[in-house]
């Protein structure tokens, strides 16, 4: 049991995956690593754990939770389906397990930066496609293949069983 422990929370971007990590060290102390492993780096992870601390997963939807292995096996990386944030990885032996957690998801209640003003959908959508490269979508559907560089980008669109691939290149066209 902690007591008088340091308690930091965060969740995935929708709430679904709760993340809880109890430590006495100052939230500074903890070791942050940014892993060398194609998951890690593709998902931009940051992660901390404390092996005196107590870490916690909370889920409030496990139909909407991914729980994917790779490589050795060794751990389960925790993903929201929804969303699309890993939350974290947890290597189980028997009846024991450990977890890291991915530290970008914390919620600093210290911050002293001020709030920043929600955009509007129109200013958004004016800088993103300013700033951003032009994309053609490319999938499956029921064995058609289709290309629609103006596609909507629904859940049904990019479902596992739907989304065959995607490649950006100029001008929108599809590659």
């Amino acid at each position: 049991m902690i007591i008088d422990a340091m308690r930091l929370e965060g969740t995935c971007h929708c709430g679904n995956i709760a993340i809880v990590l109890e430590t006495e060290q100052d939230p500074r102390d903890l070791p942050l690593r940014a892993c060398a492993c194609s998951f890690c780096r593709r998902h931009g992870a940051r992660t901390t754990s404390d092996p005196a601390g107590r870490a916690r997963v909370g889920i409030q939807d496990r139909a909407l939770t991914s729980r994917y292995v790779f490589g050795l096996r060794t751990a389960e990386m925790v993903v929201c389906a929804r969303c699309g944030v890993y939350c974290g990885a947890v290597m189980r032996e028997g009846k024991q397990a450990w977890a890291v957690l991915n530290a970008n998801l914390f919620i600093d209640r210290h911050s002293t930066a001020p709030p920043r003003a929600s955009p509007t959908k129109a200013r958004r959508r004016s800088s993103a496609s300013r700033a951003a490269s032009a994309c053609g979508l490319r999938w499956s559907y029921l064995n058609r293949e289709s290309t629609d560089s103006t596609a909507s980008m629904s859940a049904s669109v990019w479902s596992a069983e739907t989304w065959n691939r995607i490649s950006c290149s100029p001008r929108g066209t599809t590659g």
